[in-house]
């Protein structure tokens, strides 16, 4: 007698990933186990909002080539403080996050006689995901006046979770960092001091982390450096600068500020290309003829001595 094929429950398969909700109606899991995106109806969101790590399962076949499937479990809700707007209803009150990818608003409780101003940008924190009407939470701070400028910054800094200060632990490594340059680390390095060399950046630019050299060869052909600061010669990657770096993987510029990756003693002093200061740098340097042909290409570390600093707008006179 014939045995039969034992049918694989694609149900009993369980997925972790993380929401990413494009739109009101779905949202989609990307895992590791499945090349293709999860999708996940709203009906089968189980409260998740985006950011959240769930457990998911499949709800149609292996075989197909869109999976569908259904949020059981939510493992870690992604943050419990959002930046938006108070709606008052009079009895009650809804918080409407600014973040367009939550669709989920927030029921806040009220006290008698109490009136939101609907025009305030509010941080609050969720108290109760459980709650069987919607998530409950409560504001903690009142950001400011919605539309002013520094509002509007301080929710973009509040929403994605920027970092305004660096650790004490990091701040006082940098400064014990030391301003001069072995003579032992020089030796290692091209020596391009004697070398025609600037940069250029905005005029309120405050880090200057490239710069460009150049030196005629003959006539026809030009030896031209390109040269951005070497600050991996400062720190180690298990230092606390490097781990802080890490976390923050950029520097993130704002309309009115900017928040460094790096502390200011290392990003607008000991690693910023200054005029009329000894650097030291990575640097590409090829030979370039005047038929833009390209030859001698070398990179490595070197120690550079910027001859001036140009603004965009100088930059263009001196070609014009």
């Amino acid at each position: 007698m014939k045995k039969k094929k034992k049918k694989h429950n694609n149900q009993e398969k369980t997925f972790t990933g993380i929401v990413d909700h494009v739109k009101k109606r779905f949202c989609f899991i990307s895992v590791d186990e499945i090349t293709e995106d999860i999708k996940i109806k709203s009906r089968n969101m189980k409260s998740a909002i985006h950011g959240d790590k769930v457990l998911v399962t499949l709800l149609n076949n292996f075989s197909y080539k869109n999976f569908e499937g259904e949020i059981i479990k939510i493992l870690e809700r992604s943050k419990s403080e959002y930046i938006g707007k108070i709606q008052d209803n009079g009895d009650f009150a809804f918080f409407i996050p600014d973040n367009k990818k939550i669709y989920n608003d927030f029921f806040i409780k009220k006290k008698k006689k109490i009136r939101y101003d609907e025009n305030l940008k509010v941080l609050v924190k969720v108290n109760n995901w459980n709650s069987r009407r919607k998530p409950e939470a409560e504001i903690i701070k009142v950001i400011g006046k919605s539309g002013e400028n520094e509002t509007e910054i301080s929710s973009i800094i509040h929403d994605y979770n920027l970092p305004t200060a660096f650790p004490n632990v990091v701040e006082n490594e940098a400064a014990n960092l030391k301003n001069e340059i072995p003579n032992d680390e020089i030796k290692k390095r091209k020596d391009l001091r004697n070398i025609t060399t600037f940069t250029i950046d905005p005029e309120d630019a405050k880090d200057f982390d490239d710069a460009l050299s150049i030196k005629i060869n003959n006539k026809n052909s030009f030896s031209i450096g390109i040269h951005i600061a070497d600050v991996s010669h400062f720190f180690t990657t298990k230092s606390e600068i490097n781990k802080e770096a890490e976390k923050r993987a950029t520097s993130t510029y704002l309309v009115d500020r900017t928040i460094p990756m790096l502390p200011e003693r290392l990003s607008n002093n000991l690693c910023s290309l200054k005029p009329n200061t000894d650097r030291l740098t990575f640097s590409v340097i090829f030979d370039i003829n005047k038929e833009a042909r390209i030859n001698n290409i070398w990179i490595g570390k070197t120690i550079i001595h910027s001859d001036k600093r140009f603004t965009y707008e100088n930059a263009q006179h001196a070609i014009d």
